[in-house]
């Protein structure tokens, strides 16, 4: 059992060597239910530095990178620099 709520999101930089500085959208606050390692259901809040973590990695176990999470100017300046490579 696994339940993500999401809580007032704002935009984050993220800093890749390659593409640059981008920016993805995370949830300040986020309320995790789950099973712990001896099968209890758990309820736990994050916030700030730990909820921005959580939902990094939780992604990961999704197939998610943080690229497919990009918000519109910074897919947009991916778009721009690719096709600028295009060929090369």
């Amino acid at each position: 059992m696994k339940r993500v709520i999401r809580f007032c999101a704002r935009a984050y930089f993220y800093v890749c060597l390659f593409l640059g500085i981008l920016q993805v959208e995370r949830s300040l606050v986020i309320k995790v239910t789950f099973q712990n390692a001896k099968g209890k259901t758990v309820t736990k809040k994050f916030r700030d530095w730990e909820a921005r973590i959580f939902q990094h990695e939780y992604d990961h176990l999704d197939g998610v990178v943080y690229i497919d999470r990009l918000l519109p100017e910074s897919k947009e300046k991916v778009c721009l620099r690719n096709d600028g490579r295009e060929g090369d």
